[in-house]
């Protein structure tokens, strides 16, 4: 168990005593759950000093080891594959909080939250069929995905809402560079669905502040924003500041 050379074995057989500082120092080196890698082995050692006598249980425990690392890989994968949209394979709702909220945690002085809404796309589900419309909830999430910095948490929170968290910040002149940009390709990504239907995009913006430092406040001014967007005419972003 102990996967010791014949040399190693005899110099320790000839030595109780140093044998017994190697067990008592393996188990030492025991995790929390009473384990010690030795030589490719998990063991769970315990042992029992007497008067004159020195007694111990080695037992391998590699298998249920092995078991251990495997269940935990599989929770790992369904827990992440519980994040994921299932149609557009971008974060979901929970997904998309979670790992906000992580980078808030991490840093609450910086970020910005753009919440997007596809202006008109009930009229592609009503004209089209509801198949045709989950094939441009696909094109969309590609398209946030080739045109977002790799920083950034993209999700689907439902239905043609899309959200994008930008962990760093940004000047207004790059900010408003990027939003019309997006409007502009958005159009042109869809230009069939824009031409017969009017489809489009609106997007509220919301800075992370000093006021403004968690999640569920973040997403409140950031659909504020988008309320006033598509109220004001669609298509358009609209920002929120913390004196408006």
């Amino acid at each position: 168990l102990l996967g010791l050379d014949f040399q190693q074995w005899q110099t320790l057989k000839r030595s109780p005593d140093q044998f017994q500082n190697y067990i008592i120092n393996l188990q030492k080196q025991m995790n929390d759950d009473h384990m010690v890698e030795v030589n490719e082995k998990f063991l769970s050692i315990y042992i029992y000093p007497l008067e004159h006598e020195f007694l111990g249980i080695i037992i391998d425990r590699t298998q249920d080891m092995i078991k251990k690392t495997y269940l935990l890989k599989q929770l790992k994968e369904i827990e992440s594959k519980s994040q994921i949209d299932s149609l557009t394979q971008i974060y979901n709702r929970k997904g998309f909080e979670l790992h906000v909220q992580n980078c808030l945690c991490q840093n609450h002085s910086k970020g910005i939250l753009v919440a997007l809404d596809v202006d008109n796309f009930k009229c592609i589900n009503d004209n089209c069929g509801h198949q045709e419309g989950d094939k441009v909830l696909q094109l969309i999430a590609q398209f946030l995905t080739e045109n977002s910095s790799s920083q950034d948490i993209i999700g689907r929170i439902g239905g043609d809402e899309f959200l994008i968290f930008i962990p760093y910040t940004l000047s207004m002149v790059s900010l408003e560079k990027k939003l019309q940009y997006f409007i502009e390709a958005f159009r042109k990504t869809l230009s069939h669905y824009y031409q017969d239907y009017h489809v489009s995009i609106s997007m509220g913006v919301a800075f992370v502040s000093s006021s403004i430092n968690d999640y569920p406040t973040l997403y409140h001014y950031a659909d504020s924003a988008l309320y006033h967007a598509k109220k004001t005419g669609k298509n358009k972003y609209f920002i929120h500041h913390d004196n408006i």
